[in-house]
């Protein structure tokens, strides 16, 4: 199998925070109207890495992510929903291959809970993770070719994962530091950043459906130093009634210098550039 990986520093679009312990704890009776029929995801990622499998029809064919979040409610069954939290994910090509108690650095969690899936499981830790040859063991090469491509070009240092599940509430969130990429494993990094925290809500609210996710992004720098940004954080919001639907997203940029002969200067990014 030959990859053709571009890796993207998408310093993740997709995210919001809301640290609620509201949202995340059971409504009381007749807080909640649940809808029919619903189903909704949110999905909040640090950096997004893109590979083809020549030759595929399928372009993209495989996704990994570096600091990955994303939050599943649904009706089915009278109510379910599902939570993962991972430092690395290979994309949904291949989470059909996983279940609950997948390598370290992963966490998931289900409702109704099932064997080893359980609503709320405990924090696991992050940690500098070696090759993989977990789906390779399990007949998909084509997948660890994706993540070891990743993973030789990626660091970070200790972080913290969470999941949760219920009926009507999902929750993910990673927290990394020293959390860096390179276009090739003997280059200086692309980009760098101290800390990137990534979080993931999905619940039911007024008889409607609501995902959030945010992604925020700390002491950034941009090809080797060229670019510096003390802060980045990316919001989306999304609800529905069933009837009526709203979607909001923003980004918001501070402190940003740029190098130019030596000298640092002070710079705005917006949507002109």
């Amino acid at each position: 199998m030959s990859s053709l990986g571009k890796l993207a520093g998408r310093a993740g679009v997709l995210a919001a925070v809301c640290f609620l312990l509201a949202v995340l704890a059971p409504p009381a009776s007749g807080d909640v109207a649940p809808l029919p029929n619903y189903t909704g995801s949110s999905v909040g990622q640090g950096v997004v890495t893109t590979f083809t499998i020549a030759p595929s029809i399928f372009t993209p064919l495989l996704q990994s992510g570096l600091v990955y979040s994303s939050a599943t409610l649904s009706s089915q069954g009278q109510g379910s929903s599902h939570a993962i939290a991972a430092q690395i994910f290979p994309g949904s090509f291949a989470l059909g291959a996983l279940g609950c108690g997948v390598p370290a650095g992963w966490l998931q969690a289900n409702y109704p809970e099932a064997g080893p899936c359980v609503s709320d499981p405990k924090p696991g830790n992050l940690f500098q993770i070696n090759r993989s040859s977990f789906f390779t063991d399990l007949g998909a090469p084509q997948v660890d070719d994706v993540l070891n491509t990743v993973i030789d070009r990626s660091s970070l240092t200790l972080g913290t994962v969470r999941a949760y599940a219920h009926q009507t509430a999902s929750y993910s969130n990673v927290e990394t530091a020293n959390y860096s990429i390179r276009s090739d494993p003997t280059m200086p990094p692309f980009l760098a950043a101290k800390d990137v925290t990534t979080t993931a809500i999905g619940y039911l609210k007024d008889g409607g459906l609501v995902n959030e996710t945010t992604t925020t992004v700390k002491g950034l720098s941009l090809f080797n130093g060229l670019i510096d940004i003390g802060s980045v954080e990316s919001h989306a919001v999304s609800g529905s009634d069933g009837t009526t639907g709203s979607a909001d997203s923003s980004i918001q940029l501070s402190d940003v210098t740029v190098l130019i002969n030596n000298t640092r200067y002070e710079a705005t990014i917006d949507n002109k550039g």
